[in-house]
Parts: structure tokens; sequence; C-alpha cells
């Protein structure tokens, strides 16, 4: 939040975020958006070819991670859900109701194999939450899916608004 002092939630950081990149597909220049001479913004809209390199559009990069974070919801509710099910049955579940409509047949058969190899449950948790009973562990888990599907939620919602669920 530092970086944007006037932004009050995540959701008005996803906003701003975006809105400072949209116009970099329409060619907008730097002061006309908000931008100085000296920010890294500016020298991508002013052609400086060096920047293009190192920019990165944050509505793609912020589209990647809302894949990851629906697919960490779907995790985090089937967990909860199927207490005794085998974990890469769970993370299978999970892959196939949230995300894989994203990927192509190749890659989704390779995520497939790779999600047959999580660990126990056991060591999932450990590695989360370090030593916690299983109690404990479905408390933290409840405390966090809540707010974690209502952001998820949100950001979705936001970006299907503003057409912006391709990375193409």
């Amino acid at each position: 939040m530092v970086r944007y002092p006037d932004c009050k939630s995540v959701q008005q950081i996803v906003e701003k975020e975006i809105s400072l990149n949209l116009h970099v597909l329409s060619g907008g220049n730097g002061e006309k958006y908000g931008h100085k001479p000296g920010d890294p913004l500016y020298k991508y809209e002013s052609g400086t070819p060096s920047s293009k390199i190192t920019r990165i559009l944050a509505a793609r990069t912020i589209l990647r991670l809302l894949y990851f974070l629906t697919l960490l919801t779907h995790l985090l509710k089937n967990i909860r859900q199927y207490p005794e099910e085998l974990m890469s049955n769970i993370a299978l579940k999970s892959y196939k109701d949230s995300i894989e409509q994203f990927h192509t047949g190749v890659l989704r058969e390779a995520i497939k194999a790779a999600l047959m190899t999580v660990p126990t449950r056991e060591e999932f948790m450990k590695n989360m939450f370090g030593a916690v009973d299983k109690k404990a562990f479905y408390d933290i888990l409840a405390s966090i899916l809540k707010p974690l599907a209502t952001l998820v939620a949100r950001v979705w919602k936001y970006y299907q608004e503003k057409k912006l669920t391709s990375l193409e």
C-alpha cells in the first residue's frame, strides 16, 4: 500500500495498476496519463526501446496471479470439504474446477501428471503452517478462505467487466 497511499484496499490497488497500464495498448503518452519524465512508464510511452524489455503489463500479470488465486481458493475449499480424500485427488479436482479451461490440451495433461505428485495432507499442513494439529489447520483454512474467495470473485468481476480475461 506504500506505493499507492491513496488506495485503501487490495481492490483499489488492482484497479490502479490496471488503469496505469491499459493505455499502453493504445499508445498513450506519459504526461497525459499522469507520469512524469523519469518514471519507467513515461520512458516506455515515449518510445525508449530498452524500457520495452523490462516493462511488465500489470493487467496480464494480475490475471496470471488471479489464475493462481482461483486454483488456491478451490484447493483450500476442497481440503476442508474432503478431509479424508488424497491430496493428489483434491489437487486434481481443484484444477479441473478452476483453471483447467484456460490451458491447452498438452499443458492440461502435463499439469494433471504433476498434480499426482503433490505431498500428503500432513506434509502440506506442515509446509504451510508448521507443526499444527488438524483442528488448528482447519481453523486457519476457514479464516483464509472467505476473504480469499471474496477477493478472487471481485477481481474476476472487474476483469470480466473490463474484458481483460484473455492473455492474448
